[in-house]
Order: C-alpha cells, then structure tokens, then sequence
C-alpha cells in the first residue's frame, strides 16, 4: 500500500485541481471567442445568454461545494478533539476489544468454576451418604433369614414379607448365574437329577 501512495490525490493537489476548474470557469467567453475566430464582415452575432448562465450555475454549484467541503473538513477536526478513538488504530480498537472480551471470558470462568467446585462438594457429600452402611439390628436382620416363622400372627406376616424380599434380592444374581440377562427368546434348561433310592 505504500509504494501505490503516488497513486492517491492528497487534498493539497485535489484544491489545486478545484482551484483550476474555478479559473477556467470564471474567465470570461466572450475573449476567448474573439482569440480563436476571425473577425468575420457579416454582422456581428449576439452573445448567447444561455451559455453564461450556465457557466454561472457552475461557478455557484462549485462555489456550495467548496464550502460543503470546508464545512465537513472543520466537522472532522471537531470530531476527532472530541472522540479520541477516532486517531486509533483500527488495530488498537482491536486489541482494546479483545482484551475487554478476554477480561469477561475470564470472570465468567472463574464463576464457572465457582459453581462447578460447589456442585462437586455436593456429589461428594450425598456420595458419602449414600455410600454409608445402615446401622440396623443385626439380630433381626439374622432371624429373617434363617425362614423362622413365630407363632404369633403378626410377627409371622413381617417374616414372610422379610423373606420374599430377601429372595427377590437374590433374584438377579440367580438369573445371572443362569444366563438369563438379556434374553429375548424363550428358555427351556434341563438338567438331570439322580435321586437316591432308600
């Protein structure tokens, strides 16, 4: 981009070039028309009118435009005292926008890590709960599972609901060791038995 600089008009060279075009504009036609004719013996013609106020138009047009242009160069010099940011870098407004993004990715983080560390003191805390061996009767427990029944009525109906619970514990490890987990097809197992004759 550099060596294409001589390319690009700075705004010295745009005024002179404006600065032409006025002069041009504002010299007068009807001595350039007595330079470039003849003097003819017919009568002389009258001056277009038409043709002057063009050249009027344009000097007025030309004339708003510069102003338009001092106008809009003096609001450019406003701007830039009152907005500092308007001199940066476009690589500064990057790296200023950057940092403030990196700078809330941070603090995000850090109160991400917050959460996560306070939900992993929780898990850890109901995994230890959880983990825990009841402190039950080992005496009751013992006299379920030795099939006693008691006379009395009661205490019969909770050793007969103890041992159906027990054995429906027991009932994956027996369709384990039978090799029924995950069957979808029926299973038919017959396996000999030698009974003793007395």
């Amino acid at each position: 981009m550099e060596d294409l600089q001589f390319l690009i008009a700075t705004d010295e060279e745009l005024q002179d070039d404006l600065v032409h075009v006025c002069n041009l504009l504002d010299s007068d036609p009807s001595t350039d028309d007595h330079h470039g004719t003849k003097p003819s013996t017919e009568a002389p013609t009258v001056r277009r009118r038409k043709r002057r106020v063009r050249v009027d138009n344009y000097k007025m047009e030309v004339t708003m435009l510069r102003a338009q242009v001092d106008t809009l160069k003096a609001q450019l010099d406003h701007l830039k005292l009152t907005n500092p940011t308007m001199d940066m870098s476009a690589w500064k407004l990057a790296a200023r926008r950057e940092r403030m993004e990196a700078m809330r990715c941070q603090v995000e983080n850090n109160e991400l890590r917050a959460a996560v560390d306070e939900r992993e003191s929780l898990l850890e805390h109901m995994k230890r709960l959880l983990n825990k061996k009841p402190r039950w009767n080992s005496s009751w427990d013992e006299e379920w599972s030795s099939y006693k029944l008691a006379a009395q009525t009661s205490l019969r109906v909770a050793a007969i609901h103890a041992i159906a619970d027990r054995q429906f514990r027991r009932q994956n490890g027996a369709f384990i060791a039978a090799g029924l987990v995950d069957v979808t097809d029926d299973v038919i197992q017959v396996d000999s038995i030698t009974l003793l004759n007395k």
